[in-house]
């Protein structure tokens, strides 16, 4: 019994940056910039920020979207409102007010995470200090439709597609989903602990199976400053990466650039 209750906890996806900052403490987890965060660093980060969002009245079962830019901010505040037991929809900085309404009117969340000011007609009560550099506001949400996260499982996530062939659709996804799709992903892509990965796509529509991977295997992610040419060989060669994250389009850019040969 006590062997199968270690499993379960191990497959709670929060758990994945603890369990990190117990088998690598001091290997830096995040690059972004002139800044960096080590595993512990991100541990403490992140049960930080999930205590200021327990008191502000996020609870297990509530469904949270978060919308910040690429940044070392949203990762804390995914595993953080994960921490707090409650069911995650990452959202680009790129989508409109009137989407992030229309994300809450099919869903019913019970509450946002901004980096924007406000999004009308929702109203921000709280500050989230998430990092020293940077805080985000929250604003607690009444829905009149609530999805019935009751279809699975133990929910972990609802990953929305971009939309820009059609109306975008949503997947529920379990913690066992997330687990079980991480573990395969890291044995077929053959990484390893200390390894780093140079991320340039949207953090918001590529999350699960990739930055949740890297930080439960110790994987470094460096953060370029930019998706040009430039700002990806700058990253490359700053932090020794060893794995790109990019479209097709960024591997042509780079293979026609002087610079990458």
């Amino acid at each position: 019994m006590e062997a199968f209750t270690i499993f379960v906890e191990l497959m709670i996806v929060s758990s994945y940056p603890h369990a990190a900052a117990q088998s690598w403490p001091e290997a830096i987890a995040i690059h972004q910039g002139d800044r960096k965060l080590t595993y512990r660093d991100l541990a403490h980060a992140i049960t930080a920020c999930s205590s200021q969002l327990s008191r502000a009245g996020l609870t297990r079962g509530d469904i949270v979207g978060i919308e910040a830019p690429d940044s070392i901010e949203f990762i804390v505040l995914v595993f953080a409102a994960l921490e707090c037991g409650a069911v995650v929809l990452p959202l680009s900085p790129l989508l409109t007010d009137r989407e992030i309404q229309s994300f809450h009117d099919r869903i019913g969340l019970s509450a946002l995470l901004l980096s924007r000011v406000a999004v009308e007609p929702f109203h921000i009560t709280d500050s989230i200090q998430v990092t020293p550099e940077q805080s985000l506001g929250f604003c607690p949400l009444e829905a009149e439709t609530n999805l019935c996260l009751e279809a699975i499982q133990d929910p972990a996530f609802i990953r929305f597609t971009s939309g820009t062939t059609g109306t975008s659709k949503g997947v529920l996804m379990s913690h066992q989903a997330v687990h079980e799709r991480t573990e395969a992903a890291y044995h077929a892509l053959g990484m390893q602990a200390g390894d780093t990965m140079c991320w340039v796509l949207p953090m918001s529509y590529h999350f699960i199976v990739s930055l949740v991977l890297y930080i439960r295997f110790g994987i470094t992610i460096a953060i370029t400053d930019g998706t040009d040419t430039e700002a990806i060989l700058n990253c490359i060669e700053t932090h020794d990466s060893c794995h790109l994250y990019a479209a097709p389009d960024h591997y042509q850019l780079l293979v026609r650039h002087e610079g990458y040969r």
